[in-house]
């Protein structure tokens, strides 16, 4: 009982997952509502009879697998620098709360009602993903973007570059020279208050996004805690936090979670939902 873009979108997503598997794939749909069976052909749902599903399904060729083996979430943890062509040509899905971020950013910078963002995030939350994926789009609606990369430089960033990406090192970063409608300033706990202080001052009437994550400091001395506390402060209701990693038994996360901190109620935001 659903409309037909959320089914597509769907078997879009299982079409992909399955691709690591280098077979031959059918994807079935039962609508129930219809009493139908559809088939996923070409991005298209195509009706399908009841006899002809018989016929394809009758004589299976039964293997003996392993989904362990068989599906390395090294496969689908796609990043921009280490699988960067298959960032480019749009080999990935975000999860349901990048999507919600990505949207909620796009939409105030469309409308023009919103000019600072902030997004942190642990490693494994997909924040990098995110960012850069939000750069992509940004670009294709003809929008001019720098990116300013505060950590350092790597192949998939050379890549990029070659592709016409304008991306930055925040020592030769000067925001008086760079022409551009959205500045995007990546690994921004790296960057000294000093830094981000000039940025704001001289941004005129910049569009600014800050990604960072507080624990991945230069060193003792560097001053990530007041940077971020500072960028979430002026970013006000656009601060958006990836808090979970990006696969996890949720079951499972939340019982560790506990075991080792049993009266820490903060947890509980995490606990898995009864449906």
């Amino acid at each position: 009982m659903t409309n037909e873009s959320k089914i597509l979108k769907q078997l879009e997503r299982n079409y992909y997952y399955l691709s690591v598997l280098k077979r031959e794939r059918h994807h079935y749909v039962f609508v129930s509502s219809e009493r139908k069976f559809y088939c996923y052909s070409q991005d298209t749902l195509q009706e399908i009879q009841t006899q002809d599903l018989y016929q394809m399904l009758k004589n299976p060729q039964i293997d003996q697998i392993y989904p362990d083996a068989l599906f390395a979430p090294v496969n689908y943890l796609i990043s921009p620098f280490n699988n960067t062509e298959s960032f480019i040509q749009n080999e990935y899905f975000l999860t349901s709360c990048q999507e919600e971020i990505y949207k909620s950013i796009l939409d105030g910078i469309n409308t023009k009602t919103q000019h600072i963002f902030s997004i942190s995030g642990q490693a494994g939350t997909g924040k990098t993903l995110l960012t850069y994926h939000i750069v992509k789009n940004l670009v294709e609606q003809q929008y001019q973007v720098a990116v300013v990369h505060c950590a350092n430089s790597n192949d998939g960033i050379n890549k990029l570059k070659q592709l016409g990406w304008h991306i930055y090192t925040i020592k030769e970063f000067d925001l008086e020279e760079v022409k551009a409608d959205v500045i995007v300033i990546d690994e921004s706990q790296r960057i000294s208050v000093e830094q981000l202080q000039k940025i704001l001052r001289e941004r005129g009437d910049r569009i600014l996004i800050f990604s960072h994550d507080v624990h991945q400091k230069l060193n003792r001395t560097n001053e990530a805690e007041k940077v971020t506390q500072e960028i979430e402060e002026v970013a006000q209701k656009n601060n958006y936090k990836l808090s979970n990693k990006i696969r996890h038994n949720q079951e499972i996360a939340y019982f560790i979670k506990k075991i080792f901190n049993p009266s820490n109620k903060a947890f509980e935001d995490s606990k898995p939902k009864k449906i």
